[in-house]
């Protein structure tokens, strides 16, 4: 039984925990600092990622998914393919 109970405590501490930090944002940057994005706490899905303006703090309107390595690229919905040494 209080092994149960204990569960139950640490179980409430983490809900309030992730309560307290609903509207709480992460800032992320891939390039050290040139590009920032920020995600909902907790939320790991990159589609959710935008980038902000460091200044402001205001999102761009361009999310990670449109980032690539520095470039801002359109996302292609063309599959593209993958040639292999052996082809």
């Amino acid at each position: 039984m209080g092994c149960e109970l204990e569960e139950e405590e640490k179980m409430k501490l983490s809900e309030e925990i992730v309560d307290a930090q609903k509207d709480t944002w992460i800032y992320e940057s891939p390039d050290g600092g040139k590009t920032v994005f920020r995600r909902p706490f907790s939320n790991y899905d990159s589609e959710m990622k935008e980038e902000i303006d460091w200044e402001t703090k205001e999102p761009t309107g361009r999310k990670f998914s449109q980032y690539n390595n520095g470039n801002w690229n359109v996302v292609s919905t063309q599959p593209k393919r993958i040639k292999f040494n052996d082809e």
